[in-house]
């Protein structure tokens, strides 16, 4: 089992402000001298010192075996330093000896969801939420747990208790808008962000969340504070470059066109500030990755990891809907973006102790067979419903080698779009921070798509049985041509069912949450609206064609 990256749930400052309250209420045995101690191991285990802290917890719980606060921040430890079989017998145990102690459960669910125990992650969680009754420090915790693992449910009523608890701060409705917006709750979702604005809690965030639903339209009162608030605003630049964001896209459904061009610059130089591209080390990782697959597959399909379907390609490109039509089918479920293949390649990088791909040439069917059998183990929950499900992590793209070599019964759909469209979306749209850097600059943006589709090419020449290229446009142009060629590419029979994919019930957390829940139609070209505005892409875009 891999480490639990317990640091980062529970950062050194939160811990300062936590431990006095666990001195207090869970600390009673120990003697003074011993809660010390266990005060002391707790601070190593914050700041990441694991093996330190390890030491010092095993010396404690020789003092007092049974105590249950020694246990837990044991297993922790363990967690932190790999150690997950033994963090889990520690568990075990503490759940039987505090079967009412919600800390027990919620760190259970963490150490479960970060392995290979989804299904039960969620149970302990769903435990923990009915423990944790007031405590909005425990609710935080389980809240931002199940945001992170996609439990759109458990965040959303660990949200509801945060804000009845009137816990301080913006996270508990920040959360709770999110959740209703992958639940498809968009009307309750919008009204979350728009009481945020009111209340003056996090409003650059808020006016962006909103506007990011693509469904909701500004009226004059709220474009002028939005306008005013991007422009006055003195947030740190991630927040500021947020309100342009929100401003450029409510000048779009104005139709002001040059407004929200303006706007868009403003919130793209801010984020090239803080997130930096650097082209040359993506075009060396490129060629190390295509030099590392460039023989074609060597064995025959053996149908291992058939369950799975790829999704891949650039954000904005129709890979949503595609997964939405997918979603509809009775014999699919639709996962959204998963962690779990850069996670096994993270891992097995790890223990050979160098970077991918450079371990490639290494790797014998064996170690594939087994990097497979991790990620199924990983993705299992999402194949209890239904036998197929989807992985739709755009940058998937780049280990399409290491999918057929770790799953050669795996199908990859390859999702394109009008590169002008699709790299203007791109461009107009705000990501998690650091994930697509590279669409904040013209140029950049370009160079990207230009490595994507000459790795693409070689994906598609190597694997032709397993790897489709969906257009975007000829899906919305001619829906059931395209969908029964999909299906047929995924050895899955039709069904009418594909043919109105806004009806899938499913949770969406992706920027297409709510447009996915509209019946499919060919939009409107935006690019074309901005006329000669858009002539500096238009031109980068030539520069890499010619290239190719």
């Amino acid at each position: 089992m891999p480490p639990t990256p317990f640091a980062q749930r529970l950062p050194p400052t939160a811990f300062a402000q936590r431990f006095p309250e666990v001195c207090s209420r869970r600390l009673r045995g120990l003697d003074a001298r011993a809660a010390g101690a266990l005060r002391v191991a707790a601070q190593s285990l914050s700041r990441g010192a694991a093996a330190e802290a390890e030491l010092r917890l095993f010396s404690l719980g020789a003092i007092a075996p049974q105590h249950p606060e020694i246990s837990l921040w044991h297993a922790r430890a363990l967690a932190q330093l790999g150690r997950g079989a033994e963090a889990e017998a520690l568990l075990d145990a503490l759940r039987e000896q505090c079967p009412d102690d919600p800390q027990t459960w919620l760190e259970s669910a963490h150490l479960a969801l970060a392995g290979e125990h989804s299904a039960l992650g969620a149970r302990y969680l769903a435990r923990a939420l009915e423990l944790a009754d007031r405590d909005p420090w425990l609710l935080d915790q389980a809240m931002r747990l199940a945001d992170a693992q996609g439990l759109h449910a458990a965040a959303l009523h660990a949200a509801d208790c945060l804000i009845a608890c009137r816990a301080p701060g913006s996270a508990a409705q920040m959360s709770r808008a999110r959740a209703l917006t992958a639940l498809g709750r968009t009307a309750d979702a919008a009204a979350s962000w728009r009481q945020m604005i009111a209340t003056k809690r996090s409003p650059e965030r808020a006016y962006w969340s909103l506007t990011d639903l693509k469904t909701e339209r500004l009226d004059d009162a709220e474009f002028g504070q939005l306008s005013t608030l991007a422009e006055r605003s003195t947030a740190p630049a991630f927040d500021r470059a947020l309100a342009w964001f929100a401003l450029g896209q409510a000048a779009e459904h104005r139709g002001a066109w040059a407004v929200a061009y303006a706007a868009l610059l403003q919130a793209n130089a801010l984020v090239r500030a803080l997130e930096p591209w650097d082209p040359p080390a993506f075009f060396g990782q490129l060629d190390a990755i295509a030099a590392a697959f460039a023989a074609p597959d060597a064995a025959p399909d053996s149908g291992f990891g058939r369950e799975v379907i790829f999704i891949v390609g650039l954000p904005r490109s129709g890979s949503t809907l595609v997964e939405q039509v997918l979603a509809a089918h009775p014999e699919v479920e639709a996962a959204s973006e998963l962690p779990s293949l850069g996670q096994v390649i993270a891992e097995e990088s790890a223990r050979r102790g160098c970077a991918f791909p450079v371990w490639v040439a290494d790797a014998s069917p064996a170690d594939w067979r087994r990097l497979g059998q991790r990620y199924l183990a990983l993705t299992a929950r999402w194949r209890q419903r239904r036998p197929r499900a989807t992985d739709k992590l755009p940058e998937n793209w780049l280990y399409v080698g290491a999918i057929r070599a770790m799953l050669p019964g795996a199908r990859i759909i390859d999702c394109r779009r009008d590169p002008l469209e699709m790299l203007w979306s791109c461009w107009r749209q705000r990501f998690a921070p650091g994930r697509v850097s590279w669409a904040q600059d013209f140029a950049w943006a370009a160079d990207y798509w230009h490595g994507y589709t000459r790795l693409a090419a070689q994906w598609s020449a190597l694997h032709p049985m397993h790897y489709r290229t969906q257009s975007l446009e000829a899906l919305l142009a001619d829906p059931q041509t395209q969908m029964r060629g999909l299906l047929d590419s995924l050895d899955l029979r039709f069904d009418q069912a594909c043919l109105q994919p806004h009806l899938a019930d499913r949770a969406v957390r992706t920027a297409s949450a709510a447009q996915v829940r509209q019946p499919m139609r060919m939009p409107a070209s935006r690019s074309a609206q901005y006329g000669d505005l858009l002539d500096p892409l238009r031109a980068e875009i030539a520069r890499v064609a010619m290239a190719q």
